[in-house]
């Protein structure tokens, strides 16, 4: 179904790191952002969702995030760096984001495509015949979908997104932003992953969202972050299951994001 390929361009985070070792812990403390012109990673992303034990979605995509540039001018922004994500398997599926990178942060001032790439939320709240598919992971539109507050990407951050908070060191929390809702980043630890392209030792950040001060825990999503980048993506959904046709066509059930790291050229 075209809807697990769609969601192929997911609101990546991809971000290349230096990191500094804590000879205490034998961990390591992201401190920096630096970025290479040219460098690409490949992902493969993966989504399945189940109602009773009965799969209702399961599919699967990879995409290719590459950075064009890292000393560009957009609008009133100087030495901005730019973030290309193409689909493998759809030809019309990218998308754009500017970053840019401060020495305690990295934020996301503008997008193209309704902010396919990275988490960049809807700013309308309305539905639109003209909302596009490529705007959010599936398990975080479904759910914004039952709340009515989807609506068309505009190409500027009126609300920048801060994506880290440097150092990231444990315990460390931010807001990424407020609009349309409230979102919230936690460094909650350090661990070693392995996947396609390797093992990593990686800062596990937790992301929460709030909706009318209240904390919702029907999602549960964490970023595994190491000197290479993003290296896994992991979203968990227990609730309303909404379909591509609409809330009247929904499941009560689960579903699973995936998305990890295969390459780096």
């Amino acid at each position: 179904m075209k809807i697990f390929l769609a969601v192929g361009l997911i609101f990546l985070s991809i971000i290349f790191f230096s990191c500094k070792e804590n000879a205490a812990n034998g961990s390591s403390e992201i401190q920096s952002v630096p970025f290479l012109a040219g460098k690409e990673s490949i992902y493969q992303f993966t989504y399945t969702a189940d109602s009773l034990g009965k799969i209702i979605y399961n599919g699967k995509d990879s995409i290719s995030i590459k950075i064009v540039s890292d000393n560009i001018s957009i609008g009133n922004y100087n030495n901005v760096i730019l973030l290309e994500g193409k689909s493998f398997f759809r030809n019309n599926a990218t998308a754009k984001v500017w970053y840019m990178a401060a020495r305690d942060s990295l934020t996301e001032v503008a997008y193209t495509n309704a902010g396919a790439l990275p988490v960049v939320m809807p700013k309308l709240q309305r539905l639109s015949v003209n909302y596009s598919d490529l705007s959010l992971p599936y398990t975080v539109k479904n759910f914004l979908l039952q709340k009515h507050i989807l609506g068309d990407s505009l190409q500027w951050r009126e609300d920048p997104r801060v994506v880290y908070k440097f150092p990231l060191s444990v315990g460390k929390e931010w807001i990424s932003f407020r609009y349309p809702f409230f979102q919230k980043r936690t460094v909650a630890g350090y661990e070693f992953i392995k996947v396609q392209a390797g093992s990593f030792n990686c800062a596990k950040i937790k992301t929460d969202l709030y909706f009318n001060d209240t904390k919702d825990t029907s999602i549960v999503w964490f970023d595994y972050v190491a000197s290479e980048g993003l290296i896994l993506r992991t979203i968990q959904f227990s609730g309303l299951i909404t379909s591509e046709i609409g809330p009247d066509e929904s499941y009560m059930g689960n579903s699973f994001e995936r998305t990890e790291l295969i390459s780096i050229k």
